[in-house]
């Protein structure tokens, strides 16, 4: 369930939204200019950086935790 939800969030709002669809800069004209509208990687590597390492570490020791009751 994490990773789904993560890479809703990367495919759709960060790519689409964001550097696509041009959604924010429609209803937030002062943002026009940010670099995450141009750059898709400004935040990538943090992004899959949750996806890989974060979440599946997190899963994991609740599996654990639940497994033990």
């Amino acid at each position: 369930m994490f990773e789904s939800y993560k890479l809703f969030d990367m495919i759709f709002i960060d790519w689409f939204l964001l550097t696509k669809s041009n959604f924010y800069q429609h209803y937030y004209p002062e943002t026009k200019g940010c670099e995450s509208y141009d750059n898709y990687g400004f935040n990538l590597k943090s992004q899959l950086l949750k996806l890989i390492i974060i979440f599946p570490v997190t899963a994991f020791a609740l599996a654990f935790v639940v497994s033990l009751i």
